[in-house]
Formats: structure tokens, sequence, C-alpha cells
């Protein structure tokens, strides 16, 4: 039997009634939120409870793993000097290898999830950067929902990434 993909998705300013038309048009059953701060200061929809209370009355289930996989962790050792977080440190931490480790299983038992997170280029998210990288070395295929909702395979998210930050590198010591 053929393993069902991850999914990952912003939701950027979209309305909640059509992200969640877009999340049943690809099956979703699961929605897991990777915020570390699960709340929009623009669209009070997102907000944590809010989307608890929403998706309730719907057929997709929500569950929050920021606190395992978000991008902001709390601890101190996974920021560089300058603020910056260090995903290679982020990596080692249990909590984050807990949160990866509860996708493996959902992937296992063929779940069909979608990692959500606001922003709605997949390049610019921690969601491609760092779970991602993460679940293609344990040969879990993921794909990105993007910004204009085509589907993108994750190695094409990484290959638009690298080129930009190689032509952004071309200008560097200018």
């Amino acid at each position: 039997m053929q393993k069902t993909m991850i999914y990952t998705i912003g939701y950027g300013n979209k309305k909640i009634n059509t992200f969640v038309e877009i999340l049943e048009n690809f099956d979703i059953q699961y929605l897991i939120d990777v915020r570390s701060q699960p709340y929009s200061k623009y669209n009070s929809n997102y907000n944590r409870e809010e989307l608890q209370r929403y998706f309730a009355k719907h057929s997709i289930v929500y569950a929050y793993f920021g606190d395992t996989l978000g991008g902001k962790p709390k601890e101190k050792k996974c920021y560089d000097k300058n603020g910056i977080v260090n995903y290679e440190i982020l990596k080692q931490q249990k909590a984050f290898q807990h949160g990866l480790s509860r996708l493996k299983t959902a992937h296992r038992k063929n779940l069909k999830i979608a990692l959500m997170c606001a922003c709605s280029k997949p390049e610019k998210c921690h969601r491609s950067k760092l779970i991602a990288e993460e679940l293609e070395k344990n040969n879990i295929i993921v794909s990105h929902i993007d910004e204009k909702l085509h589907l993108k395979r994750h190695e094409d998210v990484m290959m638009r990434l690298r080129q930009q930050k190689n032509s952004l590198d071309l200008f560097h010591n200018i």
C-alpha cells in the first residue's frame, strides 16, 4: 500500500472558510498547527482557541504541535548570539524529536495531515526548512500547498530557496 504524503500549508490572508475548503479539497483529516505562538494579530479566526472551536464542527481534527515543532522554541540554547534560531540545535532537542515522532506515527497510520503555519510561501517558513527536511530524511514525502494553491514538491521548494539564497549571495560582498 502506498503511504500518503504529508502536506504543509500557510494560511496567509485567507478567510477561514476558504482555508477549510482547501483542506477539504486535499482530503486532509488532521490539521497540525506548528506555530510556536498559535495566534494571529491580523485574523483572530486563526487563534488556537478559535481553530479548536471551528474545527470541532468540521470533519478535520485540529491539533496543536507548536510546543514541539514550532520554529521559535523557548530554549535559549536554540538561538545564536544574534537571536536567530539554529535549526541544527533545535533538531536535537527532545521536544522536537517527540513531535517528529508523532508525525512519523501519523504517516505510518496513513493519516492525511497538513502542517499549518502562518506564512503562505513555504520557502519562507520553518515547516519547510526544518520539519519537512527532517521528514524527507526519513523517506516521508512532503508536498507544500503554496500561496497560489499549487502543490509543490518539497525538493522544488528547497531548490527555489537555494536559488534565492545564491542570488542574494552574489551581492553580499559589494
